[in-house]
């Protein structure tokens, strides 16, 4: 449908505390309008000015040159050519100074017309800020309107509460014109989504990875809203228990309670982890539907630092008829036919070695129906020679 050419200089010229990096020129044509031509000039310029560093990405004029016929306008007699501005494609910060450390940027995609950006700041050592913001200037299916979803969090201070609990990080989600997405997160708890949304580590570094989990847990939805805090909560000195939770209220389209849960136990500590515990939780109560769900999933659980643990639970409530009621820690007995919808769980297991031959593992299950209660465990031992 069109053809286009792109050029790249590399300039390296510096004027005082400002640095012209590169000049990239573009051309451009359509087939459905063969006798136009766009061009593009735009130039990445960094500068360095004490302990600040900036940088800008392409920057510079957009134009169109296009051959018309009265009574079109024509301000070339023969042509009608347009200038304009070239936005920046990114602009990015870092500060190094003995208060402030860290920075951010901002970018514009205009193949999917929306903005990002990412902002990390440690304050005078105290504090770590960080902030995610994810913006579309238009609605699926190239409708006009606009979508947001922003993560505002602050961590590394400690606020002391009783019984050795403490209050590590604070933070916020909003979203305008998205929905959460259930089955983008119940696939995300074994592959560590919740790690890219609650107090994500290092998301300069890793915003590629923010953005697209943020795009596929919170889709776009006209006249959806969702807001609600973050938590981080630890336990013991040193830490024994962390907590990371998100509690949030979606209403509009739909009305929810939806909580995120990132849970994790080091035993006896840190640097000697006999015990490592991490389970990632969603749980969603859909007043529209009279429904409550909850999933679970251990992730990277292991004793001895060797042999790993494994397992899912779920439950599924309903209050609205016809009632139902499930629990499972480990999934259920063989013979019975779970409800309908109920998802098939992993056992509990503890693999007790850690190649293939031998192997021996223990397993075991939990459960609880309305009508049922229902448990068991199991061994297997395989060897070959």
């Amino acid at each position: 449908s069109g053809s286009g050419l792109q050029l790249r200089f590399h300039l390296g010229k510096s004027l005082g505390p400002v640095r012209l990096d590169d000049l990239e020129i573009g051309l451009s044509g359509s087939a459905a309008a063969p006798q136009r031509l766009d061009v593009t000039a735009g130039v990445s310029v960094s500068a360095h000015i004490g302990p600040v560093f900036a940088r800008i990405d392409r920057i510079g004029l957009r134009a169109s040159l296009a051959k018309t016929q009265p009574p079109q306008p024509a301000n070339l007699h023969f042509a009608h050519l347009d200038l304009g501005f070239l936005a920046p494609r990114a602009v990015g910060i870092t500060v190094d100074a003995k208060a402030v450390k860290g920075g951010g940027f901002v970018f514009y995609d205009p193949a999917k017309q929306q903005y990002g950006g990412v902002l990390e700041l440690e304050i005078s050592g105290l504090v770590s800020v960080k902030a995610i913001g994810l913006i579309a200037t238009r609605m699926p299916g190239g409708a006009k309107g606009y979508s947001m979803v922003l993560i505002i969090t602050a961590e590394n201070f400690r606020w002391q509460l009783p019984m050795g609990f403490a209050i590590t990080g604070l933070g916020g989600l909003m979203a305008i014109h998205r929905t959460c997405s259930e089955e983008a997160l119940r696939e995300g708890l074994r592959t560590k989504t919740l790690d890219l949304i609650l107090f994500p580590k290092d998301p300069v570094a890793n915003a590629p990875n923010i953005f697209s989990a943020l795009e596929r847990v919170f889709p776009a939805q006209r006249g959806s809203y969702i807001l609600g805090p973050m938590l981080r909560i630890t336990w013991g000195v040193p830490t024994i228990i962390t907590m990371d939770l998100a509690l949030l209220i979606e209403w509009g389209v739909r009305d929810r309670f939806i909580v995120l849960g990132r849970i994790s136990a080091i035993l006896p500590n840190t640097d000697n982890d006999l015990l490592r515990l991490r389970m990632d939780v969603l749980g969603i109560v859909d007043f529209d539907q009279g429904t409550v769900a909850i999933d679970a999933v251990l992730v990277d659980s292991k004793l001895l630092d060797k042999f790993v643990l494994t397992g899912a639970m779920a439950l599924r409530m309903r209050w609205t008829s016809p009632r139902s009621f499930a629990l499972a820690v480990g999934g259920m007995h063989r013979s019975f036919t779970p409800p309908a919808g109920f998802p098939t769980l992993e056992r509990l297991a503890l693999n007790l070695t850690t190649g293939s031959n031998p192997r021996l593992a223990c397993e075991a299950y939990f459960a609880l129906t309305a009508n049922t209660v229902q448990f068991g465990a199991a061994a297997h031992l395989y060897a070959e020679g």
